[in-house]
């Protein structure tokens, strides 16, 4: 997962200092090595410019890494939530074994790198999953409501 703070005054964090592996297969060379270069770019016009500034250095570093690794951050966050709460292993097999007709190899590779797009997750959408995980969801919020203290706070939240 990356930082929250990629660039102050006078720095950029870049490979595993600011979070920059992807999270299945802990790739973490080529993000660092391409943000790296980013980064260098970045600060040789910065000096030039004499313009160390936070804003500078955060808004342009930030802007790169989001068109470069960012814009597929949701996708993996949301397939990380799947696979880290409540399916087993033997589950995940069977999905994946339901869908490997439905994505190339080149998908696929997507997948582990973490460029997932709208095309992949859709090709990956599968109903089993899905009513399974929305049951699980489910079966969580009743448990979290049984509670009476937790209800009475829900309300106060809601007032």
């Amino acid at each position: 997962q990356p930082v929250s703070k990629m660039a102050g005054e006078g720095y950029i964090l870049v490979g595993d200092s600011a979070g920059h592996a992807t999270p299945y297969i802990g790739e973490g060379i080529r993000p660092g090595i391409d943000m790296g270069l980013a980064a260098g770019r970045i600060i040789f016009e910065a000096i030039a410019d004499n313009d160390l500034s936070e804003k500078r250095l955060k808004n342009e570093f930030e802007k790169v890494w989001w068109n470069k690794y960012g814009k597929y951050d949701i996708w993996s966050d949301l397939f990380r939530h799947f696979s880290s709460t409540c399916f087993t292993n033997k589950e995940w097999d069977s999905f994946f074994g339901r869908i490997q007709d439905k994505l190339t190899d080149e998908d696929f590779y997507k997948v582990l790198k973490s460029e997932y797009n709208v095309d992949i997750a859709w090709k990956m959408f599968d109903w089993r999953m899905a009513t399974h995980y929305l049951s699980y969801k489910l079966r969580e919020g009743l448990d979290f409501f049984r509670n009476k203290a937790t209800l009475r706070q829900a309300v106060s939240w809601i007032e």
